[in-house]
This record gives C-alpha cells, structure tokens and sequence, in this order.
C-alpha cells in the first residue's frame, strides 16, 4: 500500500504499513500521558505489539501493562484501550 497519510490525532498520529482482504496494519505513535478512547469493534479484532516504550491495556474488565516486543490480542466485540503512561513516545 503506498501514499498512505499519516493521520493526526490530539494523542499523537498512525498511518497505515499494510492491508488488504481482512487484515490492515497501523503503526500507531502515542504521546507520553496520552490514550486513545475506550472503544469495541464487532466485526474486527486487534492483535498490538509494542515495538518503543511501554503501554498499559484495558481489555475487558482488565487492565495490564505491556513492553517492548510484547503483544495482546483483542476479541471482536471486546472493549479496550490503548494508554502510555510512560516519559516517551509508544510504538
């Protein structure tokens, strides 16, 4: 997928790597103390991997930190958000 464009948002910005039948790839870059809203989807599941800095999660009832180079999976129909409560940006 090329001429993708970066999208802004008051958290930070994604653009989307790669995508076709069924799947899309975003890197997505989150501000220090910033998070995305508390969100489902129930046609689509998330798979995150943190590639820089550290994340906290809220899946379901739970919320848990993640690290670099560890992953969560989100089920269609799961409520979740993605925070970085840390000094640097969240890859």
């Amino acid at each position: 997928m090329s001429g993708n464009k970066k999208v802004y948002r008051l958290w930070s910005s994604y653009y989307s790597v790669d995508g076709g039948e069924g799947y899309q790839v975003k890197r997505i870059t989150v501000f220090p103390s910033a998070r995305l809203s508390l969100q489902s989807h129930q046609q689509r599941v998330e798979h995150w991997i943190v590639v820089r800095g550290s994340a906290l999660v809220t899946r379901g009832e739970d919320t848990f930190p993640l690290h670099e180079n560890e992953s969560t999976y989100i089920s269609a129909g799961t409520r979740h958000r993605l925070e970085n409560p840390g000094k640097q940006d969240l890859v």
